[in-house]
């Protein structure tokens, strides 16, 4: 009977540290998070299967930037393909925002869109790279890249159907070469 006893013991003990514990952590007030919506890291998922030579993926899932129960989602497109597999995320390239209506890739997508900003006088026109990972340009409410070489920023936060887009062009790049293009 004294192992019973012993143990009911440490069980009076341990309860009464997790009340203290409760009691303390209630007087001090609820936490105020004034932005929870910054705290959501929307890359999450995006990395791992075949592309990043890994047998398992983490998810399979896209880096959406929407409204709640919006219309249209978009995303950063870094492949050149037109198919289900159009994000990579262990890639540094960019070749547009992407509308799209596809949560993840196993389901395929369709009525997709992609919005770029292209330098005329350039031979590549997909405007080079950016670092999704080093940048807090992806929030579930915007997406604000800079885009290398040149420099070119472009930010999106979405609407209830659609999207407001700015795309900011260096000073280096004149006028005439500052286009817009969609496909």
């Amino acid at each position: 009977k004294e192992p019973m006893l012993f143990s009911l013991q440490r069980l009076y003990w341990d309860v009464g540290i997790l009340c203290a514990l409760g009691f303390t952590l209630c007087a001090a007030g609820p936490l105020q998070i004034t932005n929870p919506e910054d705290y959501v890291n929307i890359l999450t998922g995006t990395f791992g299967g075949s592309k990043a030579q890994q047998h398992h993926s983490t998810g399979n899932t896209l880096p959406l930037v929407a409204r709640p129960w919006g219309f249209n989602h978009w995303a950063p497109q870094t492949t050149n393909e037109g198919g289900s597999w159009w994000f990579d995320g262990t890639a540094n390239t960019f070749t547009g925002i992407r509308c799209t209506h596809q949560p993840s890739p196993w389901i395929g997508d369709y009525g997709w869109f992609v919005v770029r900003p292209v330098e005329s006088s350039v031979g590549d026109h997909w405007l080079g790279y950016t670092a999704y990972r080093s940048t807090e340009g992806l929030r579930p409410y915007l997406i604000d890249l800079t885009l290398g070489p040149q420099g070119v920023r472009i930010e999106l936060t979405p609407s209830e159907h659609s999207a407001l887009l700015r795309v900011t062009f260096p000073s280096s790049i004149p006028p005439k070469d500052r286009k817009v293009c969609a496909w």
